[in-house]
């Protein structure tokens, strides 16, 4: 029975023994049979164990693969959020950053001022008888007198880390990193000019008939143990003083202390 297994067996390994069991008396073409059967298995054991390594590898590479289609994958859907979480931020209708962004960026600019050890400027600004435009005019004519308001505040920012914002209906804020009580008034009197030179019509203006505005600034040199809340709240009080005066008026602010 053994006998013939092994020689059923040794006939595949034929090739490999090299015709051994042609030579040899049949006791030792037996032997002769079961070593070159026992060499056959090791050979083809040794090619099968090659061959999942090769299938090993193929797969882990693959896997590699796909981890880093993946990975590229997620960073791309991060870069599309931000992305569009930055266009919500800026309005379609002015192209200036909103309230929610202008909150963002004041505290960044409060950072860097108390890293840098530089003062910051705030400038509130509000367009002087929006609400008279709005109820004679209509929403469509006070919109579009507020996106070339819009235009002209911000081209009064020239510096790339100055800001100016919408915040809402009539009311705007111009950010002012590294900027003292001087330098602030400087960008309003730009501001002012930009805006007569612009002569946009408001024929409800109580000013004349062209929009004007009313702002207050306020300059504060940011301390570890304050925030910007002070400088924001210094720089309203001095808006609405500007604006009891009747409009088309400025309360500049001397360096407050931070509160």
């Amino acid at each position: 029975m053994t006998a013939v297994w092994l020689l059923s067996e040794a006939g595949q390994a034929a090739a490999f023994a090299g015709g051994l069991t042609a030579v040899l008396p049949l006791g030792l073409a037996f032997t002769a049979s079961g070593a070159a059967y026992a060499g056959w298995l090791a050979y083809r054991y040794a090619a099968e164990r090659r061959e999942l390594a090769r299938r090993l590898d193929a797969a882990l590479h693959h896997e590699a693969g796909l981890a880093e289609r993946l990975r590229c994958a997620e960073e791309e859907a991060c870069r599309q959020r931000g992305i569009m979480e930055a266009a919500a931020a800026v309005e379609h209708e002015t192209g200036l950053p909103n309230k929610r962004l202008y909150a963002v960026l004041l505290q960044k600019a409060w950072a860097y001022g108390r890293r840098n050890n530089v003062p910051v400027s705030l400038v509130a600004v509000c367009m002087d008888y929006y609400p008279e435009l709005l109820e004679t005019k209509g929403s469509a004519r006070a919109a579009e007198c507020l996106h070339k308001l819009a235009r002209v505040l911000g081209g009064a920012c020239r510096r790339p880390m100055d800001v100016c914002a919408h915040l809402g209906g009539p009311e705007f804020a111009l950010i002012l990193p590294d900027t003292a009580a001087d330098g602030a008034a400087v960008v309003v009197c730009r501001m002012r000019y930009e805006l007569e030179k612009a002569g946009i019509l408001n024929p409800r203006s109580g000013t004349g008939m062209y929009v004007t505005v009313s702002s207050g600034t306020a300059t504060a040199l940011p301390m570890t143990e304050h925030s910007s809340e002070g400088l924001e709240q210094e720089a309203v009080a001095r808006l609405h003083a500007a604006r009891q005066l009747g409009g088309n008026g400025s309360v500049p602010g001397l360096q407050c202390p931070a509160r």
